[in-house]
């Protein structure tokens, strides 16, 4: 039974839909730190989003762009999508078309965040990597690739804020400021979260990463400093948190429960970092909700 359940989570895994939570999470929190609850549309938005773009990543456009650094890094994973990559490539297609639809339901406008999140998805990662040690793309160079995830997720769940309290206006209408206001700074605390976050996540593709010439924390510093270094992001986030909406409601749960639960997986120190980092952003999100 407990094979079963984890064979079964380490599917869903390959199948991004980890990820897709944790982007969820993102938006709730973003959410909840402005002073309300995400409406399940752009919770559903979110989770098709992210999950059609992270499987785009994996499993590409066609076979031949596949990254053999995943197949060093991730030799179960890449296994079972190229194994399944025509039926993977229908279930990101049927995502796009759930992103698009919620999407629309948001707002018109949301459906050129779906196109830009996936262009930006090809500009990312889109040649595979070469171990001759020459940087070619956005996720090969020291700490660009995480500032580029964690600017892409901030922005994307602040463009959908921005959407929703638009709601029927027309965008050249829109007041910037007071749009963006309710959000500054959960936005900078979204931001150093899975700035701190994306960092964690390189530790698992460490063996890939150094074999194929990308450039990351755990490669260049080892896995001790990387969580060192993504604890104390966390816990400056946490801080300028506190700062400003105090130890009390949604400020406090969020400014303590990020660092606290960093420094327990620090702890730990699990064998895979990813998904356990994706689920925890997704389960504060739960908590903050129903609590």
């Amino acid at each position: 039974m407990l094979s079963r359940l984890a064979d079964a989570t380490r599917i869903l895994g390959h199948l991004a839909l980890w990820v897709g939570l944790y982007v969820a999470g993102a938006a709730a929190c973003l959410w909840n730190l402005a002073g309300s609850s995400p409406p399940v549309l752009v919770l559903a938005f979110s989770l098709a989003t992210a999950m059609s773009v992270y499987l785009l990543d994996r499993v590409k456009l066609r076979t031949s762009l596949l990254d053999p650094a995943d197949r060093r890094a991730h030799p179960d994973r890449f296994a079972f999508l190229t194994r399944h990559a025509g039926r993977v490539r229908i279930l990101g297609l049927g995502l796009i078309g759930t992103a698009m639809v919620t999407g629309w339901l948001i707002h018109p406008a949301a459906l050129g965040l779906v196109l830009v999140s996936h262009l930006g998805v090809l500009v990312y990662a889109a040649r595979p990597a070469t171990s001759d040690g020459r940087t070619r793309r956005i996720k090969d160079v020291l700490l660009v690739k995480n500032l580029a995830v964690a600017a892409s997720i901030t922005a994307f769940c602040g463009a959908i804020w921005i959407l929703i309290h638009l709601g029927a206006q027309d965008l050249d209408s829109l007041d910037a400021g007071a749009a963006l206001t309710p959000i500054a700074v959960p936005g900078l605390f979204l931001l150093l979260v899975v700035l701190g976050d994306a960092m964690l996540c390189d530790l698992d593709d460490a063996a890939g990463d150094r074999a194929f010439g990308t450039r990351t924390l755990p490669v260049v510093l080892g896995p001790g400093p990387t969580w060192a270094i993504a604890l104390g992001i966390h816990a400056l986030a946490g801080s300028i948190l506190l700062a400003v909406q105090g130890p009390s409601g949604e400020g406090g749960f969020w400014a303590i429960g990020v660092p606290v639960t960093t420094a327990m997986l620090a702890l730990i120190r699990p064998r895979q970092v990813r998904d356990l980092v994706d689920l925890r952003l997704g389960l504060l999100a739960a908590l903050a909700w129903i609590t």
